[in-house]
């Protein structure tokens, strides 16, 4: 958290390093928890008594890996991305902004339920509605607009 925070200064805090908006601190907050869902989601299959019962899937598990590790790494630049466009640096649109989040987030979720499911030959429910959630989140949003604030949407379960 302190490591998020002082990294975070620079770009989010303006040029001292404490000028911090709400907006910055919206973007810190949504790291350190997305951050946290991340390992949530991945220590919450036993790797260790899989692959001990398994050890031919050690290559799978391994080489599997490197997907996964590219969803975090990309989710970390998305968040850098997401710091710079509240900031006014980024050249980009909205929608670009949300996919260079959600893609490498959803390219995570896709991998640590394929290692899940390949490694103990099952599909899990509990794996499979993690992945599929944003989707449905997506098909069940309620958007609205108002002055000064743009478009704002929720999702309802």
């Amino acid at each position: 958290m302190v490591g998020t925070v002082a990294s975070s200064g620079d770009l989010l805090g303006g040029e001292t390093g404490t000028d911090w908006s709400a907006n910055g601190i919206a973007v810190v907050v949504a790291g350190v928890g997305l951050t946290f869902g991340m390992w949530w989601v991945y220590f919450s299959t036993p790797f260790g008594p899989i692959l001990a019962r398994r050890r031919s899937r050690g290559y799978l598990f391994g080489y599997g890996h490197i997907p996964l590790f590219m969803g975090i790494a990309g989710a970390g630049a998305g968040l850098h991305v997401a710091g710079l466009s509240l900031e006014h640096h980024a050249r980009i649109g909205d929608v670009a902004v949300v996919l260079s989040l959600a893609v490498p987030v959803g390219v995570f979720l896709l991998m640590v339920y394929l290692l899940h499911t390949l490694l103990l030959s099952a599909g899990d429910r509990f794996h499979l509605l993690l992945v599929s959630s944003p989707s449905r989140c997506w098909s069940r949003r309620r958007c609205w607009r108002r002055p000064g604030w743009g478009r704002r949407c929720v999702c309802w379960w």
